[in-house]
């Protein structure tokens, strides 16, 4: 009995040492398909993180020179806008200067239709003192009183003249 209690225990022993060195396999095992699946997870969450960063520093290099493109495009542009108004100004006067001139002869042609119609007033008014045999100025009610005013208006500035040459 005794031996049979050795070689059981030798039994229990060398069994304990199987399933030990069994659960040693076993954890060296998943220790190597653990070690294999992490490696895998790494490396897919590196190349993951090396193609976003890649992707990012990508992205902010180009507004950077999207940035830099507008900053020396800028001035160039601003000259190029301050150089319109500038032609545009000079236009404009050019225009003004046109509508000045204009005004100018309008204002010198007016002046001498107002003379020439003064003129031919005078003589209609000569015409009527004539064709009734009136003194000067009885046969004016005949005339409008506008021709009236404007004999008027004209007779008192050639007497201002004369005056003011004396």
């Amino acid at each position: 009995q005794i031996e049979w209690s050795i070689v059981a225990a030798e039994c229990a022993k060398n069994t304990q040492k199987a399933v030990v060195q069994e659960r040693i396999k076993v954890v060296n095992e998943m220790m190597g398909k653990m070690r294999a699946e992490m490696t895998y997870v790494v490396q897919s969450l590196y190349k993951e993180f090396e193609e976003s960063f890649c992707a990012q520093r990508d992205t902010i290099i180009a507004d950077f020179n999207q940035i830099m493109r507008f900053i020396f495009a800028y001035p160039v542009q601003k000259q190029q806008q301050i150089k319109g108004f500038h032609d545009l100004i000079v236009r404009l006067d050019h225009v003004i200067a046109a509508i000045r001139e204009e005004i100018v002869n309008c204002h010198a042609e007016k002046k001498l239709l107002e003379e020439q119609l003064s003129n031919v007033t005078k003589h209609f008014q000569k015409f009527i003192d004539f064709t009734f045999n009136a003194m000067p100025g009885q046969a004016e009610f005949l005339l409008p009183l506008e021709l009236q005013r404007l004999i008027n208006l004209n007779n008192n500035k050639e007497e201002k003249s004369k005056e003011a040459k004396n």
